[in-house]
């Protein structure tokens, strides 16, 4: 078994994403597990946006509009508009994460 692991950098835009892509094509030769971790910057947006809902540290809704397109971006460069499913379950992560902060 081969495990992977990508994050940060190594998927911080479609280019990047692809280069993993390219990686495990030509290094998963036997049974594979692949982990990956946030993209890019996410981590740190995350953490900002937690600071803006907990202490009112920002505008937690510009900034979830930031983390939410970085993500559209990304799914657009990859896949373009013709997967359907893929944008109908990322919108369905984020109206979770809206409702969640909402409440």
């Amino acid at each position: 078994m081969q495990v992977f692991k990508f994050g940060g950098a190594s998927v911080r835009d479609s280019n990047s994403v692809k280069n993993v892509l390219s990686i495990l094509k030509q290094q998963a030769t036997e049974p594979t597990v692949v982990v990956v971790s946030a993209m890019g910057k996410i981590t740190n947006k995350l953490e900002e946006i937690s600071k803006a809902y907990f202490y009112k540290q920002g505008d937690v809704m510009t900034l979830f509009g930031e983390m939410k397109t970085y993500h559209i971006t990304l799914v657009d460069e990859l896949f373009g508009k013709k997967n359907e499913a893929i944008y109908n379950e990322l919108e369905n992560i984020f109206v979770e994460i809206l409702w969640a902060l909402e409440e």
